[in-house]
């Protein structure tokens, strides 16, 4: 349980000098592995949930539930997949009380769901628990991140790591929640005014308690990068060379979308990946693959899944993988193949 005095004590308060500080680029010197193999994924579809014309967007995790981001006022959808209903919608957009202008899941954090609001920089502390008794959502405010804070992402027990951008720098912190300090910060990537190309730089990132580790996949380059405190290493999943420079020069809608999502399972990491022009992702039915890495980050398979994608989310409770399409069709894969892979 994430002590809330910590919590409260810890607004305001990380802009203080570090322990250490590591230096290395996320945007180049990534290195070329053939996958040991390739197959096809078959998955089956969850009986229809009643979800009426909303958009749907996003699909993440929080205990056995699911959390569909949506277009709607009320931001976020909550799902039982075990009994394929809905139990509530919550966390309106505004800026009123219990109100987020920008708000992003940000994944389980202890016994709450963490979300992050990317206009205030601040995150908050929700229990859904009590949202489906109460029927309204009851924020906790938890931290204040700097300026250009554009991902908070649950890790260990009282702590956080977020990435924020300066003029030139793009960064990873570790927060301490409980001791109120900065653990460490790392240095993602340096780049003159790289703030000038937050869209070029959309990423996923996920925390690995087992490993000790954050994976990053990159959006709009074909990069697979795991860090921990003393080290990163970066995997290109194509066997051609996609610099920094060359896409940063083009409009975002002149791109090609490589990595979507990445989720941890168990003790590996298995990620989302399109390798389509945007342009064509968003307009066509076309099918997409699962790429797997190990715990050292090294690209284990390339995976051909026949279900057209938006989005993906493992459920640690359930032990499943599951899809959201374009349709709001729901999606359910036996992952028990891809550990036969590790």
């Amino acid at each position: 349980m994430v002590n809330r005095n910590a919590v409260q004590s810890f607004l305001f308060c990380i802009f203080i000098s570090t322990s250490c500080t590591y230096e290395n680029t996320l945007l180049s010197n990534a290195e070329f592995k053939a996958p040991f193999t390739e197959t096809v994924l078959e998955s089956s579809r969850m009986e229809s949930i009643d979800i009426d014309d909303r958009h749907c967007y996003g699909i993440d995790s929080y205990d056995s539930l699911l959390v569909l981001t949506t277009n709607a006022e009320k931001k976020f959808l909550w799902i039982d997949p075990n009994e394929s209903m809905v139990l509530g919608e919550y966390i309106y957009k505004g800026r009123g009380t219990n109100e987020l202008v920008s708000p992003i899941y940000s994944g389980e954090f202890s016994d709450y769901a963490l979300f992050y609001d990317l206009s205030q920089c601040r995150a908050y502390l929700f229990t859904p628990q009590d949202a489906f008794i109460k029927g309204r959502s009851d924020l906790i405010e938890c931290c204040q991140f700097p300026p250009m804070t554009t991902h908070v992402i649950p890790a260990e027990d009282n702590n956080l790591i977020s990435l924020s951008l300066s003029a030139d720098e793009l960064s990873l912190s570790s927060l301490d929640l409980s001791s109120n300090s900065i653990r460490f910060t790392y240095s993602l990537a340096k780049v003159a005014n790289i703030k000038d190309y937050i869209t070029h730089l959309s990423l996923s990132a996920t925390y690995s308690k087992i490993n000790n580790s954050l994976a990053v996949a990159q959006c709009y380059l074909p990069f697979f990068t795991i860090i921990n405190n003393n080290s990163q290493k970066s995997i290109t999943s194509l066997n051609k060379t996609i610099s920094w420079e060359e896409i940063r020069k083009k409009e975002v809608f002149e791109l090609n979308i490589y990595y979507q999502k990445v989720c941890t399972v168990e003790d590996y990491y298995i990620s989302l990946f399109i390798n389509q022009p945007i342009t064509e992702w968003q307009s066509k039915e076309i099918p997409v693959h699962f790429h797997i890495f190990d715990s050292d980050g090294d690209f284990i398979a390339d995976i051909t899944v026949n279900d057209y994608l938006k989005d993906i989310t493992y459920n640690h409770y359930n032990k499943k993988l599951y899809g959201l399409g374009y349709n709001n069709d729901l999606y359910v894969y036996d992952l028990t193949k891809i550990r036969d892979l590790i």
